[in-house]
């Protein structure tokens, strides 16, 4: 027998999945629901939107990622320049 899913909890699988914190595997396995059940709300939920709450997730992740690059490159610059003997 299938059991339905409260739409609060859905609700709040579906924001976690958004949010791009947590891989849905890890997700579904908490909720005790399937992957495939969030794969399937993912797409029926935003498919007025061309990009996928998936894809807005891996590139959130991406987007932090390359902002701590970019801050280590940051740092590690200013540090070259505070090393360097002045004219």
């Amino acid at each position: 027998m299938i059991k339905a899913i409260p739409k609060d909890i859905k609700e709040q699988i579906l924001a976690e999945v958004k949010e791009g914190k947590d891989s849905v595997a890890n997700i579904a396995r908490r909720y005790a629901v399937k992957g495939n059940t969030i794969y399937n709300w993912v797409s029926r939920g935003f498919n007025s939107v061309n990009i996928s709450p998936l894809d807005i997730g891996r590139i959130k992740r991406e987007n932090q990622m390359l902002k701590q690059i970019i801050g280590k490159f940051v740092l590690e610059k200013e540090r070259g320049k505070k090393d360097k003997p002045y004219g």
